[in-house]
């Protein structure tokens, strides 16, 4: 038999200490429970909430109670791993921004802002019931700049950015991706 654990939370504190508890790893993770986080008030991120990773054959369902989450421009849910159900919530403000590539003789790509205001990771389930979204955004990272000087055997190569990391530098083969 499933054992069922619930959350009340009124801010980020309390979102980021739930989601940490039931994480894989965290204290309350085991497979085959499912939790509820019962959103009691609206509240402003201040920094990136921590991903949904769930163990195996585990559920989550987040009740918003018609409340907001205000992203300030910060990460929206990034939903890793389980089964998601998000209900009566609205996630405003949020911004998913790759990181920027890096300079070198070949400049990195940027990398992909993926989510906005939600994410969902290859083998998650979401199922969404009255969710809405204001002002998210997902923005790739800038390229990085390139000498123009094409390949050399003693260039240093830019990696690419990726989600929310810069690239770095690297040598004959490729720089360091973020």
């Amino acid at each position: 038999m499933s054992a069922t654990t619930t959350f009340d939370v009124s801010n980020e504190a309390s979102l980021d200490a739930a989601l940490g508890s039931i994480d894989v790893g965290g204290a309350l993770a085991g497979s085959g429970h499912s939790y509820v986080i019962s959103l009691t008030a609206g509240f402003t991120e201040t920094a990136d909430p921590l991903a949904i990773d769930l163990a195996v054959g585990e559920s989550l369902t987040v009740n918003g109670g018609g409340n907001t989450i205000d992203g300030a421009g910060h990460r929206g849910l990034f939903v890793y791993a389980g089964t998601v159900t998000i209900s009566a919530l609205t996630l405003s403000g949020m911004a998913a921004v790759g990181g920027a590539g890096a300079a070198g003789t070949d400049g990195g790509g940027g990398g992909a802002g993926l989510g906005g205001g939600l994410f969902v990771a290859n083998g998650a389930t979401v199922t969404l019931a009255g969710v809405g979204f204001a002002g998210d955004a997902a923005t790739g990272g800038a390229g990085g700049s390139g000498g123009g000087s094409g390949h050399t055997m003693s260039g240093a190569y830019g990696g690419g950015g990726g989600l929310g990391g810069a690239g770095g530098l690297g040598v004959q083969g490729g720089g360091v991706a973020g």
